[in-house]
């Protein structure tokens, strides 16, 4: 499975497909990621083809311990149900991963977009402005 290139300057990087908008075109490590396909299927109950693995960095989803080095995305979960941790695009473009909650009864739908770290606020928008780029599945940490 594809790694993005969080660090990547764009240029002469390897790019994953750009979408239909041709919006984006994410940089992709040279080297991808395998897991046994039996841990695929029965673990994170998906698809080879769906999953990506993205490199975090900064604190907004630090809380007590060692943030990830990795989550591993599904790119078939476009819909923040259930509530949870999601990797969204940020306002620069990039992808980054939050905590989604619906907000039930507003109409039209509202997502809140929440850090785990308390010295990020939280964001409410519509639904509608928020591209989803795949639900986390598991992190990777070192202890």
């Amino acid at each position: 499975m594809p790694e993005l290139d969080t660090h990547a300057d764009h240029e002469g990087a390897q790019t994953r497909k750009l979408r239909k908008d041709a919006r984006h075109a994410d940089p992709v490590k040279s080297e991808g990621w395998v897991f046994p396909p039996n841990f695929v299927r029965e673990q994170l109950h998906t698809s080879p083809e769906r999953l990506l693995v993205l490199g975090t960095s900064g604190d907004s989803m630090a809380l007590r311990s060692r943030p990830a080095i990795a989550s591993i995305i599904d790119t078939g979960h476009k819909s923040p149900t259930p509530d949870g941790l999601y990797a969204i695009r940020d306002t620069f473009e990039g992808i980054v991963v939050k905590r989604l909650q619906m907000v039930r009864s507003a109409q039209p739908a509202r997502v809140k977009i929440i850090s785990d770290n308390p010295n990020h606020a939280t964001e409410e928008v519509q639904l509608s402005e928020l591209e989803i780029v795949g639900k986390v599945l598991c992190y990777l940490k070192l202890l």
